[in-house]
């Protein structure tokens, strides 16, 4: 082994392990500086700009103004101008800038945001990125003082007792219309108004709004005053709107619906006369049971309902009772054909004839429409008065009378029966049910059953016209005389002896039409008058009732005899000459009452959504295809139609 050449490398690997770490560090040392003399930047310079670009007031965060307001930016000056009426405190400026943020004072300001009370010049600040900053004296303007205005002029309910609802005035020009209530004083009514101006008014008396009562029975001047000294005056005039007509509330207990007319449903009733027409006004208030009523209009969508009061009542003034009826009128456009046709019925002089006055109807609180709340149809002091047989009524002259009768091809009473004759068209005798009483025993059943035949037989008799031995001694002829009139004028599809026809037989009288009723598609309300009843003309002209005509193949029973006796002709011919005038006034009456319902045929028509009860005018109903668009339209046709039927009874009634 070569020991020295070892320990000479030894020797060397030793010196070079002591030079060695020191040249590393040299060389890191050397590309340490070489790295960091090639990466270093030069020193980044900070932003000197410091301006508004665009200064304005916007709409978006300023609700007191109607338009936005651009401020005009001039050097170091900004000046906007507001409409007048506008307050500078607590506007907030839109506004973009170029720099690193915008102050007022010591307040960072935020672009639609930062409040400010611009009452005095306001100095906003924008400072750049490298600290200087640029001030911009902002100035708001007040526009140009306006004329003095009232803006708008009302009456609330909150400041008003008796509105329902707030009413608002019709500005034209320097007049104000505005209309309240019939029922309403006008002699310190509470205004509430908005106006452009100082001070506002009355005389030397200043006016506050929602505070200040004047009396507006004679028209009244609003003066508005500005700061600029200008004056304007308003003339606010008062008026009254039409009566409204009265309203039944019907609520049932626990708000359960109506769904029968079998069963009376435990409600309460309320009824108003707001603007006391037909009462002094006062609220009649009475529990109640309700159900459903009629035949066919229970089926439709409007329905009818029968009332039956806790006690008798007198309900706007009619007869003190507790059985009431609430006529729908769904087929009926006009809302008006039942109170002409009783109105009809009055001047005729029928025994009695049913008050029937049109209300508003809310059950449970939803508005249902206008609906006419009747006396029902019953035997009572103050209705169809008359003395009626009792249970021990079974012989000599108690067992005569008096029996309400009705006739109806519903015939759908307990106790009922059909005469001996089979009529033409009809192939059956007449469809004859009690009334009242509802139960009559064997013996009482068997007279009238008897008594209407024997009256049949001998008016298709030979003798019939005889003055004694003939149909007069059965039959009241000046009662079916004045039915006869009412159902041939109306010329009402049920009138001719086929349904809701009462008769009544007195103690030791004859056969008496003593009312009439259910006119709902009379007068031109029902196509089928023709193909189903055989009348040649759906509209005013032409025979209905009085079948002894050959132009005509609708079939009467009874009264295609009665046409055959002079006596009867005649008297009727007499009883219409008396009549007539007072006829002739049934156009007026429809008009008045139709003017009546403007506001309330309104919501009876309106949409459900606005108020209203949201029946149709245009939509057709069962009875008719006929839609004439509007209510004015159906009115019209409804006047039209009595003027010339009026004419043209008059002209054939003589001639027979």
């Amino acid at each position: 082994m070569n020991y020295l050449n070892t320990s000479e490398e030894k020797q060397e690997s030793g010196i070079f392990s002591k030079i060695y770490p020191a040249g590393i560090m040299l060389l890191f040392f050397v590309l340490f500086c070489l790295f960091t003399s090639c990466s270093d930047e030069p020193e980044v310079q900070l932003s000197s700009e410091a301006q508004f670009e665009s200064f304005s007031f916007s709409t978006t965060v300023n609700k007191d103004l109607e338009i936005g307001v651009p401020g005009k930016i001039s050097g170091s000056d900004i000046i906007a101008t507001i409409p007048y009426g506008v307050s500078p405190d607590g506007l907030i400026a839109t506004f973009t800038y170029s720099g690193k943020s915008v102050k007022v004072g010591n307040v960072e300001q935020k672009s639609d945001e930062t409040k400010n009370n611009f009452s005095s010049p306001v100095v906003y600040s924008v400072f750049a990125e490298d600290g200087t900053k640029k001030d911009y004296i902002v100035t708001i303007v007040i526009g140009e003082t306006p004329d003095p205005e009232l803006e708008s002029f009302s009456f609330s309910s909150e400041f008003n007792e008796g509105l329902e609802s707030i009413v608002t005035g019709e500005i034209s020009g320097s007049d104000i219309t505005i209309s309240i209530p019939y029922s309403m004083s006008t002699n310190a009514l509470v205004a509430t108004f908005k106006y452009i101006g100082n001070s506002v008014k009355i005389g030397n008396k200043e006016q506050t709004s929602n505070v200040t009562p004047n009396d507006f029975s004679e028209p009244v001047v609003y003066s508005i005053a500005s700061e600029n000294g200008k004056k304007t005056d308003y003339t606010v005039t008062v008026t009254k709107n039409q009566r409204r007509i009265p309203r039944v509330y019907i609520n049932t207990a626990g708000g359960v619906p109506i769904l029968d007319k079998e069963n009376y449903v435990t409600s309460t009733v309320r009824v108003e006369d707001l603007d006391s027409y037909y009462t002094d006004g006062v609220k009649f208030t009475s529990g109640a049971g309700v159900r459903g009523r009629g035949n066919s209009t229970w089926g439709m969508d409007k329905k009818p309902y029968r009332i039956k009061l806790d006690n008798k009542a007198s309900l706007l003034g009619m007869s003190n009772d507790k059985d009431w009826a609430l006529l729908a009128n769904h087929t009926d456009k006009t809302l008006l054909r039942n109170i002409t046709a009783f109105e009809i019925s009055k001047i005729a002089g029928m025994s009695w004839t049913p008050t029937s006055y049109s209300v508003d109807f809310y059950l449970n609180d939803e508005y249902k429409g206008v609906y006419a709340l009747t006396e029902h149809v019953k035997v009572a002091k103050e209705r169809l008065d008359m003395e009626l047989v009792k249970s021990a009524d079974n012989s000599g002259e108690a067992l005569t009378g008096g029996y309400f009768m009705e006739l109806d091809f519903h015939f759908d009473e307990p106790y009922k029966f059909k005469t001996n004759r089979v009529y033409p068209k009809m192939n059956e005798g007449l469809p004859i049910m009690f009334k009242d009483p509802d139960e009559p025993t064997d013996p009482q059943f068997n007279y009238v059953r008897d008594y209407f035949n024997t009256a049949e037989e001998v008016l298709y008799g030979d003798n019939f016209i005889d003055p004694e031995e003939g149909y007069r001694k059965y039959i009241d002829v000046e009662s079916f005389i004045n039915y006869y009139i009412v159902q041939e004028l109306a010329k009402n599809v049920d009138g001719n002896m086929r349904g809701s026809c009462y008769l009544a037989i007195r103690r030791n009288g004859k056969i008496e039409q003593p009312l009439v009723w259910d006119f709902d598609i009379a007068f031109g309300n029902a196509d089928h008058i023709t193909w189903e009843q055989g009348a040649s003309s759906r509209e005013w002209d032409g025979w209905f009732i009085n079948s002894y005509s050959a132009n005509d193949n609708t079939y009467t029973p009874w009264f295609d005899r009665f046409f055959e006796d002079p006596h009867f002709v005649s008297e009727l011919k007499k009883r219409w000459n008396e009549l007539k005038p007072q006829l002739d006034g049934i156009p007026d009456f429809i008009r008045e009452h139709a003017a009546a319902l403007q506001d309330s045929q309104a919501r009876n028509f309106g949409m459900k959504a606005n108020g209203g009860a949201g029946w149709s005018i245009t939509k057709p109903e069962w009875n008719t295809s006929i839609v004439r668009g509007s209510y004015k339209a159906e009115v019209d046709y409804l006047v039209d139609f009595v003027e010339k039927r009026l004419q043209w009874l008059d002209t054939n009634i003589n001639k027979l």
